[in-house]
């Protein structure tokens, strides 16, 4: 029998949307936010933000309190609020708002764990550029600023993989591209001339 997320990963996992970036502070949550705000008075939306721990990556994720000593943890956001971006999803009207550290090598597991706490067809936000690797999601955008360096270089292998690819933090943009998202039976699309 396969896992939770083998199924996922092989059947394409309709119900996700998910945003990455190549940097910090270059819209990620921006965007997550006002995604969950035009679709959230309609649909239940769990949003989840993944902070995927590697060596010597306190400069790309900042940092998440304590150290990390198991392979993984997910905490549920519970009070909305502008200082988190877990909490600032809620306030844009997630139904529920989780906030997940993993090591990279233990990111299957954590999901496993974290899809044991959601109804499976609840469509889902997703702050994360590693997660690509394991699920085909049903939209992917990437945000990336040219006035910045890439903090995240794993990030650039994943710019061709993106649905839509942002060069900057524009709201406009931001506000166009979900104007033209959707949401069908089968999950969230995006329509293909905003591609």
């Amino acid at each position: 029998m396969t896992s939770i997320l083998e199924q996922k990963a092989i059947a394409q996992l309709h119900t996700l949307f998910l945003v990455g970036g190549t940097g910090r502070f270059v819209g990620k949550s921006t965007f997550a936010e006002m995604l969950i705000k035009k679709f959230s008075a309609g649909h239940p939306i769990v949003a989840l933000k993944i902070s995927n721990i590697k060596p010597g990556d306190g400069a790309v994720h900042g940092w998440h309190g304590d150290q990390l000593k198991e392979p993984f943890k997910i905490e549920e956001e519970l009070v909305a609020g502008d200082d988190k971006d877990t909490r600032r999803f809620l306030v844009a009207g997630a139904k529920r708002s989780f906030f997940m550290r993993s090591f990279e090598e233990s990111l299957p597991q954590a999901m496993e764990a974290f899809f044991k706490l959601i109804d499976q067809d609840t469509l889902l936000v997703a702050e994360s550029n590693t997660l690509r690797n394991h699920i085909h999601p049903g939209a992917f955008i990437m945000v990336t600023d040219a006035s910045k360096p890439v903090d995240k270089k794993e990030a650039i292998n994943l710019l061709d993989q993106a649905d839509r690819v942002f060069t900057r933090l524009d709201k406009e943009e931001f506000q166009e591209v979900i104007d033209g998202v959707s949401i069908g039976d089968n999950g969230w699309t995006i329509e293909r001339g905003l591609l």
